[in-house]
C-alpha cells in the first residue's frame, strides 16, 4: 500500500449581517464559542459586590460600573471584548460614572483591533475632556477583539476612583465565512488529502487546478 496526495478546492463566501451587541452576564472565556470581555484592572460595582469583572461594562446596566483606575493611579488600563466572529462598527460610546466629589475620565488612549487576540492594528486614538460620555469612529475592517486602553484624568486631590458605567456598539455588522460554490465564492483553499491505495495500482491525480487568490492556511 502506498499514500498518494491530492488537492482539493474549496470555496468559501462572505456573508455580512446586522450584528446586535450581547448582554454580558459574566467575563466568559476569550477566543471561546461566546462573546467574552477581560479587564487588566477592574472592580465590578453594583452597591453590594466588588468582584474583577470586566462585564460591568457589557452588561447593558446602568447600576452597574467597572472601576479601572482605583485612587489616584495614573498607570494605563485596558478593556478588552471579544466576539466570535468578526464585527465593525460604526461607533463605540463609552459612558462614564460620577460620584458625589468628581468626575473623572479617560485622559487619552487608543483603541486597537485584533482577529487573533496577538497581532493588534490601531483603529483610532483619542483625548478628551471629561465629559460624561467619549464616542469613537470605528474603522472599514472587521476583527474578533477589541482592546480599549486608556490612562486617568484626575481632576481634583481626593482619592477617587473612576468608573466605566457601559460601553456599546453602535451600527455594528457581523461578518460570518461560509462554505459555498465554484459559481459563487469570495476566496478558496487548496487543501491537500491523503489516499491510500495499492502498491501497483495506476494513479492519477486530478488535473491541476488554476493559480487564484489563497486566504489563510
Amino acid at each position: 500500500m502506498k499514500a498518494v496526495r491530492e488537492i482539493v478546492r474549496k470555496y468559501y463566501k462572505y456573508i455580512y449581517e446586522s450584528w446586535t451587541q450581547p448582554v454580558l452576564t459574566s467575563n466568559g472565556e476569550m477566543g471561546s464559542d461566546t462573546p467574552a470581555c477581560s479587564v487588566t484592572y477592574g472592580s465590578c460595582r453594583d452597591g453590594s459586590t466588588n468582584t474583577s469583572l470586566a462585564y460591568c461594562a457589557f452588561d447593558r446596566n446602568s447600576s452597574t460600573r467597572i472601576t479601572m483606575w482605583s485612587g489616584s493611579t495614573t498607570t494605563p488600563q485596558t478593556i478588552t471584548f471579544y466576539n466570535p466572529e468578526p464585527i465593525k462598527f460604526e461607533n463605540m460610546v463609552i459612558t462614564f460614572g460620577a460620584n458625589a466629589y468628581a468626575i473623572w475620565r479617560m485622559q487619552s488612549g487608543y483603541l486597537k483591533g485584533s482577529n487573533d487576540g496577538t497581532n493588534w492594528e490601531q483603529i483610532t486614538s483619542f483625548t478628551q475632556n471629561a465629559s460624561a460620555t467619549l464616542t469613537l469612529t470605528g474603522s472599514n475592517a472587521h476583527y474578533k477583539y477589541f482592546a480599549l486602553t486608556g490612562t486617568l484624568l484626575t481632576q481634583v486631590t481626593n482619592s477617587i476612583d473612576a468608573d466605566i458605567v457601559e460601553i456599546e456598539f453602535i451600527n455594528s455588522e457581523q461578518v460570518t465565512v461560509v462554505e459555498s460554490t465554484q459559481q459563487d465564492y469570495d476566496f478558496y483553499k487548496d487543501i491537500p488529502i491523503y489516499k491510500i491505495v495499492k502498491e501497483n495500482d495506476t494513479y492519477k491525480a486530478p488535473r491541476s487546478w488554476e493559480k487564484g487568490q489563497y486566504y489563510g492556511n
